[in-house]
């Protein structure tokens, strides 16, 4: 939910403040990069989607992209309910069809294409603790759908889309008990798409005199590795299952801001990841999912004509916190953890910028949040997570205010 949230206030923030001036679609061959947001869709079942596309427009109607599509559904058994969670990652090469009006600005497009869809059984509910649960890996897929989106700069689109997943039927195993689990699915998606190279390739706008205000989106992925061993006394804190080399927990992070002028920015960080709750004597009994919404401060100094930006950022803010997908040896305890506290982050990056509204870079910071409440069989403790994280990030700007 908080994707949704945060992805609908920016593009509205971009609806009411973006001037236009120049942005179109074109018919020179150029590459992008194209991000889709969705979160979960309480109508279709489908949670946690997200997306992306590497991609070229060939000319004016035509292009073709790879396109990745990864969201979760809950499977249930007959007489046993939902048993845990089925992630699909779905990838194939698509056929973009496009028809700009007007002034190129709008383009309605269709898009189709085939390929696989990876599954993974994941997160087992209560209903199967006690069962060995068996799922195959992969299957075909196919797509077919539509979209639309808005030329708010020569390089930049927003835009909504919706395709309809075809795949194979898969067989999930529980116990003695079999289900048929079928992935295909509708995917609805706000979108950006970022295009290189620019239409009208300008100076960098950090060295203008003076230095205008730029609203901006930036997107950052990347890991999380916990500087603390435990969550409280007693309780551990080790990676999820997902965890990069056995030892980073994923992170996640969007941010939309301002920088006002050449050397000072401020903008609403949210971002997130989870650990592996671990009682001692007992083994893992939950995942512990923690998100942030800090407001940064960040101070930038840029170089090499502006393109080359090192940048310190900090801030403090709320930390939320909650117990979800409970493990086997968990099963037969009393859980609870959902509650909000203060967090704070400090750190720095850098990033540079690939064309003068879109830049790419690095980002390490410390992150914390503490004095949270986890309570196991009615003994409550507080708890305090602290994580070193580096992620890699695209900032895309909309607007400059002051030109």
């Amino acid at each position: 939910m908080i994707w949704v949230v945060s992805v609908l206030f920016a593009l509205v923030s971009v609806a009411v403040s973006v001037s236009g001036a120049g942005a179109e679609d074109s018919d020179i061959p150029r590459w992008y990069l194209h991000l889709k947001f969705r979160d979960t869709d309480s109508n279709t079942g489908v949670h946690d989607s997200y997306g992306f596309g590497l991609g070229a427009n060939l000319n004016r109607y035509l292009g073709f992209e790879i396109s990745g599509d990864r969201f979760e559904i809950f499977p249930k058994v007959r007489g046993m309910g939902t048993v845990g969670e089925y992630g699909v990652f779905a990838l194939m090469p698509q056929a973009r069809l496009r028809y700009p009006v007007w002034h190129d600005r709008l383009v309605p497009y269709l898009i189709g294409g085939a390929g696989v869809a990876l599954t993974d059984f994941n997160d087992k509910k209560p209903p199967a603790f006690a069962y060995q649960v068996k799922s195959e890996s992969s299957t075909w897929a196919a797509a077919v759908g539509a979209g639309v989106e808005y030329f708010v700069a020569d390089n930049i689109a927003l835009g909504v889309e919706f395709k309809y997943l075809f795949a194979g039927d898969q067989t999930l195993k529980v116990g003695t008990a079999s289900t048929t689990v079928n992935a295909s699915n509708p995917l609805t998606s706000f979108t950006v798409r970022m295009f290189y190279p620019e239409l009208r390739p300008a100076t960098a706008v950090e060295m203008a005199e003076p230095a205008p205000a730029r609203f901006y989106l930036a997107f950052r992925l990347g890991g999380a590795i916990p500087t603390n061993d435990e969550l409280a006394p007693g309780i551990e804190n080790r990676p999820v299952p997902s965890a990069i080399g056995g030892a980073i927990d994923p992170y996640y992070g969007l941010a939309f801001g301002f920088d006002f002028g050449r050397y000072l920015g401020a903008e609403l960080a949210v971002e997130g990841y989870e650990v592996l709750m671990g009682l001692k004597g007992v083994g893992s009994i939950s995942e512990y999912a923690i998100y942030t919404f800090i407001p940064q401060l960040r101070l930038r100094y840029p170089i090499w004509g502006g393109r080359l930006v090192p940048y310190a950022v900090g801030g403090v803010g709320v930390g939320h916190v909650e117990i979800n997908d409970r493990k086997p040896n968990g099963g037969n305890l009393s859980l609870h953890g959902n509650d909000n506290n203060i967090a704070a982050a400090v750190g720095g990056g850098i990033e540079y910028f690939l064309t003068r509204n879109i830049a790419a870079g690095v980002e390490s910071k410390w992150s914390y949040t503490g004095g949270h409440t986890i309570t196991i069989n009615d003994n409550a403790q507080t708890a305090t997570l602290q994580a070193a994280v580096v992620t890699f990030g695209v900032r895309v700007y909309f607007y400059d205010f002051g030109r």
